[in-house]
């Protein structure tokens, strides 16, 4: 699931190539950004069984940070070009961590 969920993010990929050289924090946090989501939707889609709350907590995200444009730290995939590198630093941090707790819940129901 996780890594459907990245290859489906693979135009915003092509999009961090291109800011990579002139905006390298707005490239960095549109890929840590890609893996938090996708780690997020991976946690919450295993805990709860289903996509409602994951999509409900993604678009409420989406709707604050696109009425909020200038906050670094709600600029989670570099659309807003708000992103820092210690943004996105978080960002890729909270999606490792996600991960993590998604894997481990995995494996704790598979045993």
């Amino acid at each position: 699931q996780w890594a459907a969920s990245l290859v489906l993010a693979a135009p915003l990929g092509v999009l961090a190539l291109r800011w990579a050289a002139l905006e390298p924090a707005r490239a960095l946090a549109a890929v840590a950004g890609v893996a938090a989501l996708a780690s997020f939707a991976a946690l919450l889609g295993g805990v709860t069984r289903g996509t409602r709350l994951f999509l409900a907590l993604f678009l409420f995200t989406w709707y604050v940070a696109i009425n909020s444009p200038n906050m670094a730290a709600l600029d989670l995939v570099g659309f807003n070009g708000a992103a820092t590198l210690a943004s996105a630093a978080a960002w890729g941090l909270a999606g490792v961590l996600a991960w993590l707790a998604a894997l481990a819940f995995s494996r704790r129901q598979g045993a």
